[in-house]
């Protein structure tokens, strides 16, 4: 599977591993969708993208990924850290960002680990 989803203390954590398909990052999504309904709350979420080889995913799939989070009223504002540490993950990462403008959610990229923990944690003790 190229991608692993799990919460873990209160932070969703989404991993993408290889080569990662249209389809495969939509179905990530759905699950992510479905963590939320289940929560009803929106958690603060990393994504780690050390491991995205590839994908085939053009802007215009992208765009169509990212206005299901742009066009949605979420129950509260989070924030999204995207690592991000090689040319390939940060030109996915970055075009995500760049699409996703909705108010509620706050995107940043980090290129290690530590750095996102911290940022999603800095939220989460407000």
């Amino acid at each position: 599977m190229p991608y692993r989803c799990e919460l873990i203390d209160s932070v969703l954590h989404l991993e993408l591993q290889g080569t990662v398909s249209g389809g495969e990052l939509a179905a990530a999504f759905s699950e992510i969708e479905e963590v939320e309904a289940r929560l009803g709350r929106m958690p603060n979420r990393i994504t780690y993208m050390a491991g995205l080889l590839q994908t085939d995913l053009d802007y215009r799939a992208m765009d169509n990924l990212a206005m299901r989070r742009r066009q949605k009223q979420f129950p509260n504002a989070f924030r999204t850290a995207l690592v991000a540490p090689n040319p390939i993950s940060f030109g996915f990462a970055r075009m995500f960002q760049s699409l996703n403008t909705n108010p509620q959610i706050e995107i940043r990229i980090f290129s290690d680990e530590r750095a996102a923990l911290a940022w999603v944690a800095e939220s989460q003790a407000d």
